[in-house]
């Protein structure tokens, strides 16, 4: 008889699976050509897609700095962006994270992010809505597919969904219950593989606290979920780089 798989289960043996292939195909290609710089593009994305599953970058020192430069030399990126990129976020591999004036960029940060998903997006002609979470929350705008994320919210809150609250509680309560804030990025009728969203979410730092960043698939939409906390400390070059090799579906 075969035993049923509660979809927890199911997860665990999909991360296995594709662990279990990354192992094999790092261990086949030439990860030396990889950090030198001399490899094809094809065997460059899949070394670092495997590092990024397997979540070896500390033992693949830069992994992420040479993906962004391979990204860059094969015209994959425009010049414009690899330098914002090199500018305003870092390789945490290398790059020491308690700096002061990277702190201080969060704007350029979050702008940018919000940018380069819209426009990897658009290339592909998928539409992108975004909003803050405070903003769900508080319900200070009309765009119905937010409110099946409204409602999920709000569950944590004071006041029950049918209570004539003012946007002003409703802002002051979210903020009582979670702390801080996050943007919910929908990608309108476009559904990420199951692959991808792995890719994705092993490039974010989540911290104990706070909001969960997060990528996931729900009713054929895509949703990608970044706290402001990521945004100031904890998003990288990987987070960057593997979305736009999503959107290239490379």
């Amino acid at each position: 008889m075969i035993k049923s798989i509660n979809d927890g289960e199911l997860e665990r043996l999909k991360k296995g699976f594709y662990q279990t292939l990354a192992i094999k195909k790092i261990n086949i290609l030439d990860n030396n050509k990889f950090i030198n710089m001399e490899l094809d593009i094809n065997k460059a994305i899949t070394i670092y897609k495997c590092i990024v599953i397997l979540k070896k970058s500390n033992f693949y020192t830069g992994s992420s700095t040479n993906m962004l430069d391979y990204l860059y030399i094969y015209n994959m990126l425009e010049e414009e962006y690899y330098d914002y990129i090199c500018d305003f976020f870092k390789d945490y591999d290398i790059d020491e994270r308690e700096d002061e004036s990277y702190y201080e960029c969060w704007d350029e940060r979050n702008d940018f992010v919000n940018k380069f998903i819209k426009k990897l997006a658009e290339e592909k002609g998928i539409k992108v809505h975004s909003e803050y979470f405070s903003d769900i929350y508080s319900d200070c705008f009309n765009d119905e597919i937010y409110n099946d994320l409204r409602d999920y919210l709000r569950e944590y809150g004071g006041y029950y969904q049918d209570e004539e609250v003012s946007e002003y509680d409703l802002r002051d309560d979210y903020y009582d219950v979670f702390q801080e804030d996050a943007i919910s990025y929908i990608l309108e009728g476009y559904e990420m593989t199951d692959y991808d969203l792995m890719l994705l979410n092993n490039t974010f730092f989540n911290i104990d606290i706070g909001i969960t960043s997060e990528a996931y698939t729900r009713d054929g939409h895509t949703y990608i979920t970044i706290s402001n906390m990521q945004i100031l400390e904890a998003i990288d070059y990987s987070f960057l780089i593997i979305l736009k090799l999503i959107f290239m579906n490379i």
